[in-house]
């Protein structure tokens, strides 16, 4: 930033020059062009950075870990599925990992959040919002019924994606 304010003044030195001594005025357009361009290409990455935040977007560099956690989780005992994975910044150092877990109808809830967590605890700073479900409970609200796709974590492919959720176990 500090450069291209330098270069900018420079630019209107230099365009001055040429306006009073050879009296061609096209170098202050010009040269406003060219602080333009210099403003816009110093400013992209903050606004790719920004974007990314407000889409509440895996921060770059977070996704390994992520899906390192996420199939630590899905092959912990007892755990069937992993609904909705979200992982996104809060802070410059901290993130917030929000997902369901779907478990067998004999599994114990704090069982299965208390081994999420400590995964999820791998991810660094880290506030986690993980809500244990039991498939009986999702037939109960007919969310399976209601939604023929939802939004799942693939072990094979590492990737989230939009399936059928068929939770009969």
């Amino acid at each position: 930033h500090v450069l291209a304010d330098l270069l900018g003044s420079i630019g209107v030195v230099i365009s001055s020059i040429f306006a009073k001594y050879f009296n061609w005025h096209l170098g202050d357009p010009i040269c406003s062009a060219v602080i333009s361009v210099m403003i816009l290409y110093s400013v992209m990455p903050l606004l790719k950075s920004t974007a990314e935040d407000l889409l509440l977007m895996t921060p770059p560099g977070m996704q390994a870990k992520f899906n390192r956690c996420l199939r630590k989780i899905h092959e912990m005992e007892d755990v069937v599925a992993i609904h909705e994975p979200h992982l996104f910044r809060y802070s410059s150092s901290s993130y917030v990992l929000t997902m369901q877990i779907i478990i067998d109808p004999e599994a114990e809830e704090q069982q299965v959040l208390l081994r999420a967590r400590e995964c999820a605890g791998q991810l660094g700073k880290c506030k986690c919002v993980i809500q244990i479900v039991r498939p009986e409970t999702l037939k109960q609200i007919g969310k399976i019924e209601a939604h023929s796709e939802d939004i799942l974590w693939d072990p094979d492919t590492e990737n989230i994606v939009t399936a059928d959720c068929n939770c009969d176990n």
